[in-house]
This record gives C-alpha cells, sequence and structure tokens, in this order.
C-alpha cells in the first residue's frame, strides 16, 4: 500500500528541504519535487521518508501523473525562479514556471481532490512598505517580475479557492536564512566570508530594512499550516516580527566573528544599476500567533549564531 504524502515543489531547494526535514522528523512522508538536486551540504539529510523526483512544474501532465501516482495528501508549493530580471526572455521563463507552474499545481490538485495545501508567497508583494510594520492588509505592489508572478499566483489560489474550495493558505515570508542558503544569494554571502576569513563587501544597502527570518521558523508555520484546523484567514505573514538594517546585521555578524573583514556601504541595496530594491519594514505577525499558534523561536542573534554555528563545522 502507497502511504499517503505530502508534495514540496521546489523540495530540492533552500525552503523546500529544510520543510522536508521538519516535516519528515514529525513523522510525514514527502515527496520533493525539482529540476535539480539537493545541495551536497544538505544531503545528510536524506532519509527514508523522502522521496526526490525530478521535474518541472511548467510540465502538467508530469505534475499530474505525480500527484496521482505518489497518493500526494497535501502540497507545499514553493517552486518558482527567484530574483530580478528585466530581460523579456528570461521575464517569459518566471511567467511559465511561477505562473504556468502554480495553474498547473491547482489543476492537479483539483483533479485528484487535494484540498489543502501551502504557497509560498512573498513580503514582495507589498511592494515599498508603506509603514514600518506591514500587516496583511497592506496594500499590494509589487516591483519586479518575481513579485508579481508570486502575487498572480496568489490570485490564482484565490481563483480555485471560490471555483473549486481548493482550501491553499498563502504564506507571505521575507528574507527567510538558515542552513543551505545559496552561496550567492546577496548580502547573505557576508556570513560566509566572515566564517572563512575572507573579505566581502557590498557598496551599498546599510540602511535597507527588513525582517529576517530564520529558516526553522518557516518550518514551524508549515508544520502549523498543515495540521490546522479551519481558520479565519487564508493570508499569512510568517517571519520573525523584528525590524532591522542590514547594518545592524552586518554588526551582529562581527560580534559573533570577531575581527570579520565584511563591510557594508550606506543606502539601499540595489535591484540593478537603474532601480532599488523597495524598502522594506517588519511584517506583521498577529494573525498567524491568533490563528495557527505561530511562536517565532529566533531573532536575529540568536539565528545568526545558529546558521554560522553550522557554516563553521562545514568548514
Amino acid at each position: 500500500m502507497v502511504v499517503s504524502a505530502v508534495l514540496i515543489t521546489g523540495g530540492c531547494g533552500f525552503l523546500g528541504w529544510n520543510i522536508a526535514r521538519g516535516l519528515t522528523q514529525a513523522g510525514e512522508k514527502v515527496i520533493c519535487y525539482d529540476v535539480k538536486e539537493p545541495d551536497p551540504r544538505l544531503i545528510q539529510w536524506k532519509n527514508e521518508k523522502i522521496t526526490i523526483l525530478k521535474g518541472d512544474v511548467g510540465n502538467f501532465q508530469q505534475v499530474l501523473s505525480v500527484v496521482k501516482d505518489e497518493k500526494v495528501e497535501k502540497v507545499v508549493h514553493g517552486g518558482a525562479i527567484l530574483g530580478y530580471s528585466s530581460n523579456a526572455d528570461e521575464i517569459r521563463q518566471y511567467m511559465k514556471t511561477n505562473i504556468e507552474g502554480t495553474l498547473n499545481i491547482l489543476e492537479a490538485m483539483r483533479i485528484a481532490g487535494i484540498n489543502e495545501g501551502i504557497y509560498l508567497s512573498s513580503e514582495e508583494v507589498y511592494g515599498t512598505f508603506q509603514t514600518t510594520l506591514a500587516h496583511e492588509t497592506h496594500p499590494i505592489d509589487p516591483v519586479g517580475i518575481y513579485a508579481i508572478t508570486k502575487y498572480t499566483g496568489e490570485s490564482l489560489i484565490n481563483l480555485y479557492h471560490r471555483e473549486h474550495g481548493i482550501d491553499c493558505v498563502i504564506f507571505r515570508t521575507c528574507w527567510v536564512y538558515g542552513p543551505g542558503l545559496p552561496r550567492e544569494r546577496p548580502p547573505w554571502f557576508l556570513i560566509e566570508k566572515a566564517v572563512k576569513g575572507e573579505k566581502g563587501f557590498i557598496k551599498n544597502g546599510a540602511d535597507h530594512l527588513s525582517d529576517k527570518t530564520y529558516v526553522d521558523d518557516l518550518v514551524q508555520g508549515v508544520q502549523l499550516a498543515l495540521s490546522r484546523k479551519k481558520t479565519k484567514h487564508r493570508v499569512f505573514n510568517i517571519a520573525s516580527g523584528q525590524l532591522t538594517t542590514l547594518g545592524q546585521m552586518v554588526d551582529i555578524i562581527l560580534k559573533i566573528v570577531p575581527g570579520a573583514q565584511i563591510k557594508v556601504g550606506p543606502g539601499l541595496l540595489d535591484n540593478s544599476e537603474r532601480v532599488k530594491l523597495p524598502q522594506k519594514g517588519a511584517l506583521d505577525i498577529t494573525r498567524a500567533r491568533e490563528e495557527l499558534g505561530y511562536k517565532p523561536q529566533y531573532d536575529l542573534e540568536k539565528g545568526l549564531r545558529t546558521y554560522i554555528e553550522w557554516l563553521s563545522k562545514l568548514n
């Protein structure tokens, strides 16, 4: 007999593989569906409850076959292209993977009779924060193709909820970090530079505000949502609820790794030479606390210490 499973799209990526680790530790069987293999640094988390299937969310028939063959019961949809681009060909790929891929997941859920899932969205849908603490009712103003596709995915999920009763909750996350974070992702490469004793510099960004979320807190949110009873709302901010600048983050790293040769210049981070990243703030997590029982366990210093300890052991 095939045991029902949780499908994690983007399951071999940073977020997906951490979620797989957390769910299997709690006894769930998971299917990690992705176009790539897990980070070699994290392959030790592979266990008998994790099945890795290579595939693309942009391929509907493949998605549908996986959902049916693996007896999928719930879905965590995180498969997406991240980042920023103003190139038309690249934008088309964002749309195929992030929008059409989300439609494929929802349609497969509809056909297979799967009614529950989680969609990993982003605080990027808010654009520039109008307040330092953003509630889920904050105006939506996505900037850049990634943010646009994420909000379009949210709209598709709302459509399938109205038309077909599919109950996917939407998680808006923010600057998630921790074991397995891609090495090249700015500004987090500064941490690896600090641990390795190498020089690391970003020319601007010290004044950039954001809510920095340790990955285990996101995993906690996923576990709570998958086991939830009916909630009043379906959109939740999942973050630390705390506001810090990139400059303050660098100061904490220097406190943890004295003598580290890292530095960030003033101003906001760049998306490109012409476009600055939208100024952020903290995410209001009151709704998640009240309806899901979500309680973040990591402030920035604790999260950075935990992450740096993991990196130090690797090195």
